[in-house]
């Protein structure tokens, strides 16, 4: 019965409770009360073994002493090797009827245990109050007397603890694979920061307040947009807020003049290695969409909107304008990879057997192998191939100075005969 009622989900008994069952409401007083109940479910236990020693051996004993009688023993040598015979077979069935076995049917139905004994145990724990009280009184006095403060019997998981349940939760068929991938996302969202996910500047696409209408429809037509950054001269240094879209389109199929000042609305700024909870919370106090990430010395070093939040909660969301976009990392074989140059070590490490040394301030594959290039002193360009341990890095895409898509190649040992 203590494995059961240990066991078995407290909410879920909660929850039959408050439907108004009798059962489930007795079972809810024990589950609250689990120190004091785990204490009559060992006196319990400790009564029922001194019971069946003192009536069930005895008996078991004067069936066997006859079996013993035709080894020609002594008296006393007979007594002594039924009473262990006896003693033997009294403990061993004990052990397995009476623990082992409903211990394996308590973990395995453990609500329907708990529903079925938790009223015959509150009532034995009702009766047997005084006793209890005792011993437990006395327990506490000796481990206060040995230093120990003692505690009562609460559930505490740690992170890792609740990853591994949730895991386990999945091979057992309880939840999907995208009811883990949410409940995994959940503890990455914590450890992320917004230099994390967000748009680096080079891929930035913004639009210039001294724009023409030519110029800003060329923009909207290549890159697709719902927003854009607002800058002044070109420099993404100097944002002064975000436009959208559609206005744009409204006044050049108007033909009106494009007053950025009037169309564009303010943006909020957040520091990189602001967390994501901390950079969605700035977000929604000043209703923005996008914000712009600044660096340690002012600069502007990325775009982050509310969509690449959310994505590190539910995953990639694409609209119909992202048909032709790659998933961050793409097998093409067993053992080759195409990845975008913007996905994180971390992530890399996690999904596969690999680890990066030399990985001081650096967070994506891309920034790793261009340092890779840098020390090694050779030219960036396509077709460059870099071996690290086991694995081949073949830059496929650059853009400018960075590194934006790169094919992992995963090497195969081949075991020799012996």
């Amino acid at each position: 019965m203590e494995f059961a009622v240990v066991k078995v989900r407290k909410s879920r008994i909660e929850q039959l409770a408050e439907t108004g069952k009798k059962r489930a409401t007795i079972a809810y007083k024990v589950i609250q009360d689990l120190d004091y109940y785990l204490s009559a479910c060992q006196l319990g236990i400790t009564i029922t073994a001194i019971a069946l020693g003192a009536f069930t051996k005895p008996y078991v004993q004067k069936i066997i002493e006859p079996l013993l009688q035709s080894f020609s023993l002594s008296g006393t040598t007979l007594n002594l090797m039924a009473y262990v015979v006896a003693l033997a077979i009294v403990t061993y069935l004990h052990v397995v009827i009476g623990e082992m076995a409903p211990k394996t049917l308590a973990i395995q139905f453990s609500e329907r245990v708990t529903l079925q004994l938790a009223t015959p145990l509150y009532y034995f724990g009702k009766v047997m109050a005084p006793f209890i009280h005792l011993l437990n009184g006395t327990s506490r006095f000796l481990l206060t007397k040995l230093g120990v403060k003692p505690k009562p019997e609460t559930a505490h998981f740690s992170e890792e603890e609740l990853q591994m349940i949730a895991t386990e939760s999945f091979h057992d068929g309880k939840i999907d694979r995208h009811e883990l991938a949410y409940l995994l996302n959940v503890f990455k969202y914590d450890e992320r920061t917004a230099k994390d996910i967000m748009t680096p500047r080079t891929q930035m696409v913004t639009v210039d307040a001294a724009m023409t209408s030519a110029m800003i429809l060329e923009t909207i037509a290549t890159h697709q947009r719902t927003r854009y950054p607002v800058t002044l001269e070109n420099d993404k240094d100097h944002i002064q807020g975000f436009v959208k879209a559609n206005q744009l389109l409204t006044c050049i199929l108007s033909e009106q003049a494009i007053d950025m000042t009037t169309l564009m609305k303010p943006t909020c700024f957040i520091f990189e290695h602001a967390s994501l909870h901390d950079a969605l919370t700035t977000m929604q106090q000043y209703k923005a969409y996008m914000a712009i990430i600044v660096d340690e010395y002012g600069g502007t070093a990325g775009l982050l909107t509310r969509e690449d939040i959310v994505e590190e909660l539910v995953g990639e969301i694409r609209d119909e304008f992202d048909t032709d976009e790659l998933d961050d990392i793409y097998q093409l074989s067993p053992h080759e990879y195409v990845l975008n140059g913007l996905v994180l070590l971390d992530d890399i490490e996690e999904k596969y057997p690999i680890s990066f040394t030399d990985r001081e301030g650096i967070d994506t594959i891309g920034g790793w192998l261009l340092q890779c290039v840098l020390r090694a002193n050779h030219p960036l360009e396509v077709g460059l191939m870099i071996q690290d341990k086991e694995q081949i890095w073949v830059i496929t895409a650059i853009e400018n100075f960075q590194i934006t898509q790169v094919l992992l190649k995963q090497q195969v040992r081949e075991v020799n005969p012996s």
